[in-house]
């Protein structure tokens, strides 16, 4: 090494010139060193140790220190060239309008997250760089106790530091998804409580969920019933008889006459739950409360309420669940809003601001059987390492910045700066406060006012016409979020007099200065030198280089642009450097680099090999998950990104990006609902079901229309769907027997398809498949919602459906108004030699249900006739899939065409049936079980 250059400036110097700066560009010294390096990585061993030869030359830690620091760089200089500064400065200072980072953290993450998308925690190099050896196409399958640092054990030890008497039973893949966990613990638990000696035959009601108004419940599955929106039930029936009246308060003092009103609702609302869990035709199983409820109002229970009600649930011996999706993670000023009270409930959902989603039981002295359960089923897989890393992020934060305790004092000064504007303008004094969660009463109209009126008490300095118009902007921005008020925490850096409203909206509003005087202070001088190693060296001195470690003909460009306006405030320095890159080099320039060094980093990261049994479409080191453009996607995601709802995606377009390939893939295709995985996939093609069960029957349905099955069916660990798989899984999922609707299996290994006497023998099944089809379809005990069945069955060997059958099927599918609903679980993806393994039989589904992309759904198959059985979507969710996910099956839906992958499938079949193995695309039975490998590994084409 040569004298006066340390490990971490050569591993540095390295990672420069392996992005692309050119040797020249370096100052000699460091040019030697790298010199004599770069031989070291050409002699790499293979992905995943590109720089494992230069650290045992440099050091471990040197060459850490290098990639962390690039990440870093990469992240922020990535975000701010997106951001709504840039844009601005771009176009001589006026707000734009797009989906920029600040526009993001402002409109899509109130109320959703307790970070910020651009909080400094998500840019600390070690983080990025595990986030990105969980980025991949198997990340969801790796074990959890076997992926870097064990990232589910991590997040749950971070979080039993807040909440010690938690147990994790089940994560879920949304905040509605884990509402809809509770029916399925008030039916284990209604059982256990009403029939002690045995499970439930079906023919009884299952026991429900009791539940206030106000609440917010769910935007998808059964606990839409509970919406204090009112989504549509297509029943028509009226209210639900588990539904009683909120007796809650706001944070006003209440008035006499409020109060006895109050009194009166408690009293009805214990009355109810007494009547429910007395009369056979309305069993209760559980009671839901929201002990803040955040979308009503910021409204709150009285204490005694909640003493009498926990009371009477065990002296009933039911349960009570806690619903803190919205209020877990300190938004209250403790960690659940149930601690702020005498009151501890058996089961909490959490979800949004810690970001991941699930349900767990809460120990407490006096806990009867009846009030608990053990398992919810298998839940490995539904939550992303990417969002538990996240997740105990976010939790270390809470704890380093107590942002918890800070809630509190924010809220409370909030409130009474609201509240003088208020009356300021002759409204009343209408705040209501729960820690750092407000609810300001008309906020649009009123806040237009403090714009408008030259005159209004503003506490911010600025008055200059630019500002006004970024706050108009900011507003017709949140307008929803304001209605409602749901502030984050980690907003508020510190807290003291004269803290402004106005800061809430911080980073749409950036800054109080006056951009267009600004301006001319910013605008760099013309750099007359290669574009490309200007970025590049830009880019590698904001990741820790040293600048003087350039060529002496470089640097001086360089420093121009990383020099700032004298009143620039600190926190848009990278904002300007962006600005500045992409005015002075070009944006394609800017681009070039940015993605050209994130492909040095992911040199640099190890993904841990998916488990046994788990064979992804591609394999985790394929060159895909490895481009500079996915990498680079990965960082600028890796905030907190909940809100994934297409039209309000995550900062890198991912769920766009992705739907877009899979439409490309399937010409046609209309995606309905995202999710997480099997489970949770299945749980949409319930929903699917009972929507067009209900559609076709109205109120004439007597329970809620189920799928029939056929049995044999791989179903899902948890969920709804674990009865799919076998009476036992539903048992211990918590599911719903669906005994009445099982249908004979009629599948046929594939060489028997052509055998007369295994087909003649298989009629006698499939008539009676049919003619149960025929008599659930108008039995209003059981009403039928849809047919389900597997493309191809991969279990012990290759099974599949003869194709006079499937039309057969189809005919009488038709004839009733039934859909048919693929499963694709196992099949998607062109293993079968085709997208989806139905494209290779006889089988015209209205609906698919995919996965291993590895992003899991449901998506609509237009054909003629069938535009009644289209449904757009499944209600209103924000999570369902990651932005990791969406990027990684985009990937392999790239790499399927590049490399023509399902022709390597259909080769591989006939290779093997060559060879006298049964086989169908890239399956093959062999030695009692069916195997296969990713495309990417089969032979090439000859």
């Amino acid at each position: 090494m040569p004298d006066g250059v340390s490990a971490e400036a050569a591993a540095r110097g390295l990672l420069a010139v392996e992005g692309g700066v050119s040797l020249e560009s370096l100052a000699p010294p460091l040019r030697e060193a790298v010199r004599g390096l770069l031989p070291l990585v050409r002699r790499s061993d293979g992905p995943g140790s590109a720089y494992a030869r230069v650290a045992e030359v440099l050091g471990e830690a040197g060459v850490r220190a290098a990639l962390e620091g690039l990440a870093t760089a990469l992240r922020d200089l990535g975000l701010a060239a997106d951001s709504a500064l840039v844009g601005e400065l771009l176009d001589d200072g006026r707000p734009r309008k797009d989906l920029s980072r600040d526009a993001y953290d402002a409109h899509r993450e109130w109320g959703l997250s307790l970070l910020t998308h651009g909080h400094r925690a998500f840019s600390e190099g070690r983080f990025l760089l595990e986030q990105l050896a969980v980025s991949g196409p198997a990340a969801r399958q790796v074990d959890v106790g076997e992926a870097p640092d064990a990232t589910r054990a991590r997040f749950e030890a971070a979080l039993a530091r807040f909440a010690p008497s938690l147990r994790v039973l089940t994560y879920t893949g949304s905040g509605s998804d884990a509402v809809n966990a509770v029916y399925e613990i008030a039916r284990r638990c209604g059982e256990k409580r009403l029939q002690p000696h045995a499970r439930g035959t079906g023919e009884a009601p299952s026991p429900g969920v009791a539940f206030f108004t106000r609440s917010y419940g769910g935007g998808r599955g059964p606990s839409r019933e509970m919406n204090f929106m009112g989504w549509p039930d297509l029943r028509k029936v009226g209210p639900s008889p588990y539904r009683m009246t909120s007796p809650a308060l706001d944070g006003s003092e209440p008035t006499e006459a409020r109060l006895r009103e109050v009194h009166a609702l408690e009293e009805q609302a214990l009355e109810r739950i007494r009547e429910l869990a007395s009369d056979a035709r309305t069993p209760l199983g559980a009671i839901l409360i929201e002990v803040t409820q955040g979308p009503g109002g910021v409204l709150t229970f009285r204490a005694d309420f909640l003493r009498r009600l926990r009371t009477l649930a065990d002296a009933l011996a039911v349960p009570i669940i806690a619903d803190e999706v919205l209020t877990c993670g300190g938004r209250t000023g403790r960690f659940f809003a149930y601690e702020h009270f005498d009151f501890v409930p058996d089961f909490v959902t959490f979800a949004k601001g810690l970001q991941v989603n699930g349900i767990a039981a809460v120990e407490r002295p006096g806990q009867q059987e009846a009030q608990r359960i053990d398992s919810l089923g298998d839940d490995v897989g539904v939550a992303h390492p990417v969002d538990f890393l996240k997740a105990a992020r976010v939790l270390r934060v809470l704890e380093e910045e107590r942002l918890v305790e800070r809630a509190t004092v924010v809220g409370r000064r909030v409130s009474q700066l609201l509240g003088t504007i208020q009356q300021w303008h002759g409204h009343p004094r209408e705040v209501g406060v729960a820690g750092a969660m407000l609810n300001w009463r008309r906020p649009p109209e009123v806040t237009y006012l403090i714009i408008k009126n030259p005159d209004s008490p503003i506490p911010f300095g600025e008055r200059e016409p630019l500002v006004r118009e970024r706050m108009h902007f900011a507003l017709d921005i949140t307008a929803d979020a304001l209605a409602r008020m749901f502030w984050v925490a980690s907003r508020w850096q510190e807290v003291g007099g004269g803290v402004p409203p106005v800061e809430l909206l911080a980073n749409v509003l950036g800054e109080p200065f006056d951009l267009s005087e600004e301006q001319p202070h910013l605008e760099p001088g013309p750099v007359d030198f290669d574009a490309r190693q200007v970025a590049l060296a830009t880019l590698m001195v904001r990741g820790g280089l040293s600048a003087g470690d350039l060529d002496p003909r470089l640097r001086p460009w360089v420093e121009q642009l990383r020099q700032t306006g004298a009143n620039l405030p600190f926190t848009r320095e990278a904002e300007v450097l962006a600005y500045r890159l992409v005015r002075a080099l070009g944006r394609q320039a800017m681009t070039g680099a940015l993605e050209s060094l994130a492909a040095v980093v992911a040199k640099g990261v190890v993904r841990p090999a998916p488990p046994r049994g788990h064979v992804p479409v591609l394999h985790a080191e394929h060159p895909a998950f490895r481009r500079g453009a996915f990498t680079l996607q990965a960082l600028l995601d890796a905030g907190q990104n909940r809100s994934l709802a297409l039209g309000e995606d995550s900062p890198s377009r991912a769920r766009t990006r992705f739907e877009k390939a899979l439409r490309d893939a399937v010409p046609g295709l209309h995606p309905v609902e995202p999710a997480n995985d099997s489970a949770e996939a299945l749980r949409c093609m319930f929903e699917i079901a009972r929507e067009l069960g209900l559609r076709r029957m109205g109120a004439g349905a007597a329970g809620e229309p189920r799928p029939a099955f056929f049995l044999g069916s791989r179903g899902a660990g948890r969920g709804p769907g674990a009865a799919l798989r076998s009476e036992a899984h539903a048992l211990r999922a918590g599911a719903a027997s669906l005994a009445a609707y099982a249908l004979p299996d009629v599948t046929l290994r594939p060489a028997d398809l052509h055998d007369e006497r295994a087909s003649s023998r298989m009629e006698a099944d499939e008539h009676a498949a049919l003619a149960r089809i025929r008599h659930l379809a108008s039995h209003p005990e059981h009403p039928l919602g849809a047919v389900y069945l597997e493309s191809l069955r991969t279990g012990r060997e290759l099974r599949v459906y003869r194709p006079e059958f499937l039309r057969r099927l189809r005919a009488l599918a038709d004839e009733l108004r039934l859909p048919l609903i693929a499963d694709e679980l196992d099949t998607a993806g062109g293993r079968a030699g085709t997208f989806f393994a139905f494209q290779r039989t006889a089988l015209e589904p209205d609906y698919v249900v995919y996965g291993g992309l590895p992003q899991h759904g449901i998506a609509f198959l237009p054909r003629d006739g069938n535009d009644f059985l289209r449904i757009p979507n499944l209600g209103l969710t924000t999570a369902g899939g990651t932005a990791a996910d969406y990027h990684a099956s985009a990937e392999v839906l790239a790499v399927l065409q590049e490399e023509h992958l399902m022709e390597r499938a259909l080769q591989a079949e006939q290779r093997a049936l060559r060879e006298g193995r049964a086989a169908f695309g890239a399956w093959v039975e062999l030695r009692g079980e069916v195997v296969t490998q990713p495309l990417d590994l089969l032979p090439p084409s000859a």
